[in-house]
């Protein structure tokens, strides 16, 4: 009795703390037992590099400094090779008066994002003053009184952007009801279903090629003040069992409460004690238990800060950030995850000790203008490691049972064009490091090297794993940080 009670003071103390430190600005914002084999459900998924993208807030401004800043954050994201920019589309700024719109800021940003080959995910959000009863004239996170409203301000979006835009996510973390759906505390899965409804038809008929996602859910349930990603979408199909017509994927935001590993159980009674792998396994359940196994599956916001000293839940070191963002997008596209989404690039002021000021892949930088570079935290380098390497490959199969490794490590490959092979392996278990593989290589296959997550190489001379065989394999030795083996 005594280690219940104690549990219950646990988890009413962390929801507690984490609500207090929502509200003050930090983020709220899974599949087969790991070591079991996993393929792809199509043999037609997109390369990794282009399922790659970033959630970020790049300078909107038409004047020749924000339009210098915005230009150096869109190089900073093609550099570390993302391939998609997830930004908002807010509703007041694109419309602040009914029927008056304005594109130029957005088009601005559309055209440098394009130079460089980056596409943009617009997040259709949030509420506007003139169309919600009671809204404070600069407050615009209360959903419209006439979701009409919104679904108008939708398909004049898309319709501008036909032909150049096809993917569009609708609302962010509808269901952090006292940020984001005002002034409810975890939002309102009905009135979401209703909003959903006429803005996905809205997007559909103005542009029929238009791909809409579930706006991306921050998952952790923190009962019973905000429902978590599962509770409150089940309340929108309850609301309307449909609603799978009305959007084309499902977005959700896997945090970790604590900042654990991806693949870490914590303590029960936290937030989100379960690794990412049975996360994503429980969104697909509800998906399929409503009808819609076969949506596409987008992570539209993830990540892990490095602020040591924020409360409750303090940050990770730098390296671990870079280890956990590499492992768990690794595991994601594994898993399917068809689009995967950083959260963000730079680090904001007070980054040792505010968590939401030190999500990001760069140091903060107080003065953009001085000509003094950011310094690009490891994370940074480890991204623009895995895109490189994993560049035009598709996740093949799990190779962790196959190459006879233990519990605590794991092992993927990834197949690109010519037979070239990538096969990614590290240990999550400190009791593991140290472990040694043999990987087998192809015997037509002339090259090979081992990339380090920081970028650095080293050829690899593959033996013959018997003498007179016409097999060869080469040796690897397995720490927290993943490596990649390559051989063509």
């Amino acid at each position: 009795m005594a280690n219940r009670s104690l549990m219950r003071q646990v988890k009413i103390l962390s929801t507690f703390l984490l609500l207090l430190a929502i509200s003050l600005g930090c983020r709220p914002n899974a599949s087969p037992r790991p070591g079991q084999p996993v393929t792809w459900k199509s043999t037609q998924s997109p390369i990794v590099d282009t399922r790659l993208g970033i959630a970020a807030h790049p300078p909107l401004g038409l004047d020749p400094r924000s339009t210098r800043r915005r230009g150096h954050d869109l190089d900073f994201m093609r550099d570390a090779g993302f391939r998609v920019l997830r930004v908002d589309f807010r509703w007041h700024q694109i419309e602040p008066k009914k029927g008056q719109f304005n594109f130029s800021r957005h088009d601005a940003l559309f055209a440098d994002a394009k130079k460089r080959g980056i596409e943009l995910l617009p997040v259709l959000a949030y509420g506007n003053s003139w169309a919600s009863a009671g809204s404070p004239a600069k407050e615009h996170n209360r959903p419209p009184d006439q979701p009409a409203d919104f679904a108008r301000f939708v398909s004049r979006v898309v319709s501008h952007y036909r032909g150049k835009i096809d993917r569009f996510e609708i609302w962010n973390e509808p269901n952090v009801g006292f940020r984001f759906w005002k002034p409810s505390l975890g939002g309102d899965p009905q009135g979401y279903a209703r909003l959903l409804r006429e803005a996905g038809q809205a997007a559909h008929r103005a542009n029929p090629k238009a791909q809409i996602a579930f706006g991306g859910t921050f998952y952790p349930a923190l009962s019973p003040v905000i429902p978590g990603t599962i509770d409150f979408t089940e309340g929108v199909y309850r609301a309307d069992p449909g609603i799978g017509s009305a959007y084309d994927t499902f977005a959700f935001h896997p945090y970790r409460y604590p900042f654990l590993a991806p693949e870490t159980r914590g303590w029960e009674g936290l937030p989100n004690p379960e690794p990412f792998e049975e996360s994503l396994s429980k969104v697909r359940k509800v998906l399929k238990r409503n009808g819609d196994a076969s949506k596409p599956i987008w992570i539209t916001e993830t990540g892990w800060h490095t602020a040591r000293w924020s409360v409750p839940f303090p940050g990770v070191s730098e390296n671990d950030q870079a280890r956990y963002l590499v492992r768990n997008s690794l595991l994601a596209l594994a898993h399917d995850v068809e689009l995967l989404i950083w959260y963000t690039l730079h680090d904001g002021p007070n980054s040792s000790y505010w968590q939401e000021g030190a999500f990001g892949l760069i140091t903060y930088d107080p003065n953009p203008d001085d000509g003094i570079p950011s310094r690009k935290k490891p994370a940074y380098h480890a991204h623009k490691t895995l895109s490189k390497v994993l560049a035009g490959t598709h996740f093949s199969r799990e190779m962790t049972s196959q190459l006879g490794l233990p519990r605590g490590t794991r092992a993927l490959r990834f197949d690109g064009p010519g037979g070239r092979q990538v096969t990614a392996l590290w240990s999550h278990d400190k009791k593991r490091n140290g472990t040694r593989v043999q990987i087998p290589i192809p015997a037509h296959h002339t090259v090979t090297r081992q990339v380090k997550m920081t970028g650095s190489s080293t050829s690899l001379i593959p033996r013959r794993s018997v003498q007179g065989s016409q097999r060869y394999q080469v040796t690897a030795t397995l720490s927290e940080s993943p490596i990649y083996i390559e051989s063509r």
